[in-house]
């Protein structure tokens, strides 16, 4: 099997961080962080190899941040992302550990499919999942 390119996403209140991770690389193929986001000095901040590059997105928020990071991320990947892992802050009570999203939804005790964004009364610890089915839920490592 080819060494599969995951992005690894952090979101935070007015920031994502980000990492490009290809399983047969020891360093992050692209790396970097949005921040202020939703504030007029909103920017996105990227390493691809051993460049450094900024773009400002002036009260960007999270989706136009995303979609100033995605083409990036692409072209880093050569084309082929095979899925996205988001680090989730609190998981409650129920989520202690990484844990792959599924359907049906992993805190329902019937088939009930998982809500298209999941809520603390449904117990879901995510809202979308784009991983193939071969992909398996796992930490990325810290560089």
């Amino acid at each position: 099997m080819p060494a599969r390119n995951i992005l690894v996403i952090n979101c935070g209140s007015s920031s994502i961080k980000f990492a490009l991770v290809n399983e047969a690389h020891s360093q992050f193929s692209l790396s970097g962080l949005t921040e202020r986001l939703g504030s007029p000095d909103a920017v996105l901040h990227w390493q691809r190899g051993g460049e450094k590059d900024s773009l400002m997105i002036p009260g960007a928020d999270h989706r136009a941040a995303l979609s100033q990071l995605l083409p990036l991320v692409q072209g880093a990947a050569g084309g082929k992302l095979h899925g996205i892992g988001h680090r989730v802050v609190h998981g409650g009570e129920r989520f202690t550990q990484a844990q792959r999203i599924t359907r049906p939804c992993p805190s329902t005790p019937t088939a009930t499919p998982c809500p298209s964004r999941c809520t603390a009364s449904t117990g879901c610890a995510a809202t979308a999942s784009t991983a193939p089915a071969t992909a398996s839920s796992a930490t990325a490592p810290r560089r």
